[in-house]
């Protein structure tokens, strides 16, 4: 599970979300080539450079949505949790 929100405080000496945006990137390759990867993904449209995650993953999982809310995300993250 991923909940990708703006920063609050901005640090101009720091990348935000580096790894995340880098565990990201492996999802989506695993994604891509296995279609029973269990992952999800929301934000509150705020995350910096979301639009490009968006892409990526319309491309590479066009079957994972991007949930608006938190709690969505959370409950998909039970719903594929307790796929078998």
């Amino acid at each position: 599970m991923f909940w990708l929100p703006n920063w609050e405080v901005h640090e101009c000496d720091k990348v935000y979300s580096a790894m995340t945006r880098f565990e990201l990137g492996q999802f989506t390759t695993h994604c891509r080539y296995d279609k029973s990867t269990r992952v999800c993904i929301g934000s509150d449209g705020k995350f910096p450079q979301l639009r490009t995650i968006k892409y990526d993953f319309s491309l590479d999982a066009p079957n994972k949505p991007i949930f608006p809310t938190l709690e969505e995300t959370c409950l998909e993250a039970l719903r594929i949790a307790n796929t078998k």
